[in-house]
């Protein structure tokens, strides 16, 4: 850890407690007993003691402690959180690397205190007690309110947080309050009891004190320890004009009792010495000019002059704050030269300690005015790099008081405001600074801010203005150039050229032009913007590579900023296992970094991952979540580059309605998204998917449009997924006309371009919703390596979708859903169907057997009616099925009686045997194939069809329970090896619930739970099936029973696991 700075290192240092100091045993104890709440709050007026309290606490709890004591420059969140890590960093100094601040920048204050929180449970394992001082200092900061807030809000229940300050803080304490997880300790606690009264006088002999005259204190201070000794000096009349708010008799107080019965040298120092916010012996000595400043302040501190010293070292003093805005008035009546000459030392020694916010107040107040703004300017990249957005909005407040460019204080400021995600904002400070300013800066700076404002507006929706102003911009500034205008202006016209999806080549050149500069300047947030620009431009070129290549470098570089590393590399990573169809796992990561997003307050990352989980979800079929999350994304505030992303939302929920047959819903969304100052941006895209829902309405028009668009992406070195994707479409369109050759022939140019970008993903989803389209490609391509990855993609998206269907009815899409295992429920748009229990059992046969002669159903159904009542009955129970549940349930095929194809109807037997057959063919290692085993496990409710007793049904809950046995088997004996056998407890239990007589799987129950030391409950499960057996008159155990009950009764069952894969699995 660096070497703090004495002014650094006294913030985050507690007071000393000694014996000059009243400890009050009977607060501390209350308090001690009190730190298991997440919260406790001392409030009370100046003169309670309340930080003399929290230092007596310190010195007697056993409790690590971190400090913070709080000045008016705190009312920046971002510096709060600075102060916070250095103490946290003190106490705990192998923690540190938990507590990184970089990359938090960009999250709201409220965000910021929760990453705070996270950082903090990492870091420390034990219990914490965490002490915040001089709260009201803040307490008009609604930043520095939101990070306590989430700090709070998300620390855990091992940190107890100490709040003190003069009033009650602004936040939301009713949920804690519920919890019982806050403690307020207020005026009538804090004012002195009859015994410390007692104690408080006794300290001071040469003033005895009568009993008469104790009582009388005690009645007219009301307990106050300031207002005690102020009513012990000066009597009745100072004490009322004085406490516990007043000041003036106080201030008289101080000059009469205290200031004027010291010596002439001593009265001299402590004046003089008031002008530095925090004293040390070096400090003091350079800046009064004294030798030997340690004696000095230790005098000081012997004369009782209201002096508190911490235990850092060096040593720090600090003045009583009351007692110093009396010691500062009093040197303001000194010499105005004198006054000055000290002043400037003083603000000298504060920029060298580091105290840059105390040293630019210094120089304004003293009149050192560009003084000011000067040191402003040069420590505002360090403030930026800390993401201290306060304290530098604050600087460039009094730049235009004294109505002075400071252009690099404004680039920074506006550099914060664009990385919290408000582009209006910015757009309108760049305006501003060029209106007032742009005459009296420096020619680079005025280019600088133009093109700040170009590159701006291509984000925003104008991409022809920043790539001809940006143009012209260049000419000026010199293409070769690398400094920030130049820089910016190449970014503004790559930027422009890629919204437009035009000239992408030259946009690339432009692009790396702006990344070298960016790398010279070494301006890490610009290469990383660089990048992001960069990578795009691969994505719209189809460079698959390339662009993998730089969103991994991304992702790496993010490690920079520690606590948006999991954002970063989570959106890269469920990016790719989209592009290469890793359905399941782009799916989970997309909702985990939204989940992460969300919490931290990063709305843009938090949009892009909702809108990349609801295109993963369009493209497996879940058509129903995708438009809810679309329709999410559509009706939430804009984030960073709003209105891009709100043309991506609104033309996603269009793609997603199309796809799910809903073309009223999918025309409104994409007049929508054309009327959207955005929609320039996206202009191709919409116009693809419009061309894209004529193709799905059989219009004859689609063909041209789609024709139009191809020969603009060619013409305009366009954005090649376009390109694939109109290709695709027009071969569905000619498919549609009967054109089946020119079908084939474009449908194979278009695979082979995604194929080539690696975006057959989106082709994925298109054919997911048009199978029939599908199914024609299919029959009619050849079939190569490349084709047959394809369709195998396809159908593990299927099966993805079924899945969810069957594990959350709620998203099953329109499907009818069965299910089938543990009860009997037919769901069909998320409400139960109602039918006859035969006419529901017959319709549950058809759908298990998917294809059945007319003669069969009649047979099984009504075996001993006449020819002419059996057909009836069935045209009866068809006909009301069909009225129930739509006609196109049940289809005739000839003489039979079929369902649907593809995936409409979804039954939970069949993925439950499906899955089941795949977890038991898997040549995986064990850790791998528990997954898929418990996935299995987990379909299976109970026995297929229990309240059924026909023929077809008991064979098929036979068939499923078997199968649900050896899975439980297998799931068993690999979480046992793997040494994790309670966590297939349940699932053993069940099947041995199932079947009780199967004595392998009785044997591996007891495996599991003598492993897990309850050897008691293992015996008890053994000698459970002896009785079973008993009870029954079947033969006795087999000796292998036998032998493995003798061994687990002499406490040896471990050794049994391999004697139970070699006999009883094998079997």
């Amino acid at each position: 850890m660096a070497r703090l700075q004495p002014f650094q290192r006294h913030a985050i240092t507690a007071p000393v407690f000694d014996r000059t100091k009243l400890h009050r045993a009977r607060l501390v104890e209350i308090l001690q007993d009190n730190l298991w709440r997440k919260l406790i709050l001392v409030i009370a007026p100046a003169g309670y003691g309340k930080t003399t309290l929290l230092a007596d606490l310190t010195a007697h709890t056993d409790r690590p402690v971190c400090w913070v004591r709080l000045t008016e420059h705190d009312q920046d969140p971002m510096r709060l959180a600075g102060v916070l890590v250095e103490s946290l960093g003190m106490r705990f100094p192998r923690a540190r690397r938990h507590l990184n601040l970089s990359g938090l920048e960009s999250l709201p204050p409220e965000g910021v205190g929760r990453a705070m929180a996270a950082a903090i449970a990492q870091a420390v394992s034990g219990s914490l007690l965490l002490v915040i001082d001089d709260l009201h200092l803040v307490a008009d900061s609604k930043g520095t309110t939101a990070f306590l807030s989430g700090l709070l809000g998300a620390a855990p229940q091992s940190i107890c947080c100490i709040l003190s300050g003069r009033e009650m803080p602004d936040l939301p304490l009713a949920k804690p309050a519920a919890d019982g997880n806050i403690l307020t300790i207020g005026v009538g606690d804090l004012a002195l009891a009859d015994d410390e009264l007692e104690d408080l006088l006794a300290a001071d002999k040469a003033l005895p004190i009568d009993e008469e005259t104790r009582r009388r204190l005690m009645i007219d201070t009301k307990g106050w320890v300031a207002g005690v000794l102020l009513l012990r000096l000066r009597g009745l009349e100072a004490l009322q004009a004085s406490a516990p708010n007043g000041k003036e008799l106080a201030f008289e107080y101080f000059a009469g009792e205290v200031l004027g019965k010291q010596s002439d040298e001593l009265r001299d120092f402590v004046v003089r010495s008031s002008v530095l916010p925090m004293m040390t012996a070096d400090a003091v000595e350079q800046v009064l000019r004294v030798d030997d400043g340690g004696r000095w302040l230790r005098i000081a501190m012997r004369k009782g002059l209201f002096l508190s010293v911490s235990y850092s070292s060096p040593r720090t003093y600090e003045y009583h704050p009351l007692f110093r805005e009396f010691l500062l008035r009093q040197l303001s009546l000194m010499s105005p030269h004198l006054v000055q000459a000290i002043g400037k030392r003083a603000a000298l020694l504060l920029a060298k300690s580091g105290a840059i916010e105390q040293a630019v107040d210094a120089y304004w107040e003293l009149g050192e005015r560009r003084r000011a703004i000067s040191l402003a300017e040069r420590a505002s990249s360090g403030k930026l790099s800390l993401g201290q957005m306060e304290t530098i909005r604050h600087w460039v407040d009094l730049a235009d008081e004294l109505d002075v460019p400071a252009p690099t204080l404004r680039r920074r400021h506006i550099q914060l405001v664009i990385l919290f995600g408000e582009i209006n904002a910015a757009e309108d400070l760049i305006r501003s600074t060029l209106r007032h300013y742009g005459r009296r800066m420096r020619r680079v700076d005025r280019l600088g801010f133009r093109a700040w404002l170009l590159r701006l507006e291509a984000f925003s929706g104008n991409p022809w203005k920043a790539i001809r102003e940006g143009g012209k911009l260049l000419l000026h500034i010199g293409s070769g150039s690398s400094n920030w205008a130049a820089r910016l202006a190449h970014a503004a016209v790559a930027h422009g050229y890629l919204a437009l999806g035009q000239n992408l080549a030259f946009a690339e050149t432009h692009a790396r032009l702006a990344l070298r500069g960016a790398i010279r300047a070494r301006n890490w947030w610009a290469v990383n913007y660089t990048m992001g620009l960069l990578g795009g431009l691969h994505h719209a070129r189809g460079h698959a590579a390339e662009e993998r290549l730089i969103d991994m470098r991304v992702a790496e570089d993010s490690s920079r900023w520690p606590s948006l590393e999991p954002v970063q590399r989570g959106l890269a990573d469920a990016f790719w296992a989209h592009r290469d169809r890793r359905w399941e796992e782009a799916k989970s990561r997309y909702d985990q970094v939204a989940h992460i997003a969300s919490r931290l307050g990063l709305a843009h990352e938090d949009a892009l991952a909702q809108l990349g989980s609801a295109e993963v979800r369009a493209d497996i079929g879940l058509w129903s979540e995708a438009r809810v999350l679309y329709a999410r994304r559509v009706h939430s505030p804009l984030p960073r580059g709003g209105s891009a992303i709100q043309v991506l939302a609104i033309t996603g929920l269009a793609r997603a309605a199309r796809l799910a047959g809903d073309n009223d819903l999918a025309r409104e969304a994409i007049t929508r998204a054309k009327n959207l100052p955005g929609a320039r941006v996206r202009g191709l895209a919409v116009a693809l998917e419009e061309s894209a829902l004529l193709v799905s309405q059989g219009d004859p028009a689609a063909g041209r449009n789609l024709q139009r668009i191809m020969r603009r992406v060619e013409k305009s070195d366009g954005e090649v997924p376009i390109l694939a994707l109109s290709q695709f479409f027009l071969a569905q369109h000619l498919w549609r006309l009967g054109k089946k050759e020119q079908a084939v022939e474009t449908a194979r140019l278009s695979l082979r371009h995604a194929m080539e970008i690696s975006y057959l993903h989106t082709i994925s989803g298109e054919f997911i919703g048009s199978p029939d389209f599908e199914r024609f490609l299919r029959e009619s391509l050849p079939r190569d390596q490349g084709l047959s990855i394809l369709w195998r993609g396809i159908d593990d998206a299927r099966g993805l979708a079924r899945l969810e269907a069957v594990q959350r009815p709620n998203s099953a899409n329109g499907r009818i859903i069965v299910q089938a295992l543990g009860g009997e429920t037919i769901l069909v748009e998320n409400r139960e169907a109602k039918l006859k229990p035969l006419f529901s059992e017959l319709l549950l046969f058809i759908i298990d057997k998917k294809r059945v002669l007319r003669e069969s159903l009649m047979d099984e159904f009504w075996p001993n009616a006449s020819l002419a009542q059996q057909r009836s009955s069935l045209n009866t129970a068809i006909h009301s099925i069909r009225k129930s549940l739509g006609a196109s349930l049940l289809l005739r095929d000839g003489d039979a009686i079929t369902t649907p194809r593809g995936d409409r109807i979804v039954i939970d037997a069949e993925e439950f045997e499906r899955l089941g057959v795949e977890a038991l063919g898997r040549q995986a290692p064990e850790e791998t194939s528990i997954g898929f085993l418990a996935a299995a496990l987990d379909l299976y409710k109970g026995p297929f069809l229990p309240g059924r007793s026909r023929e077809w049904a008991l064979q098929r809950r036979r068939h499923l329970e078997t199968l649900f046995l050896r899975l439980a088997l297998v799931y068993g004996d690999c979480c046992l090896s793997l040494g994790r056998g309670e966590q297939a407890l349940g699932s053993v239990m069940s099947a041995l619930d199932a079947d009780p007589y199967d004595e392998r799987i009785r044997m591996l129950a007891a495996s599991i739970l003598s492993a897990a030391g309850r050897g008691a409950a293992a015996m008890q499960v053994l000698t459970k099936y002896s009785e079973l057996l008993e009870a029954e008159h079947l033969p006795g155990p087999s000796d292998e029973f036998v032998g493995f009950k003798t061994m687990v009764l002499s406490g040896y069952p471990l050794e049994l696991v391999a004697r139970i894969q070699e006999t009883g699995l094998q079997r």
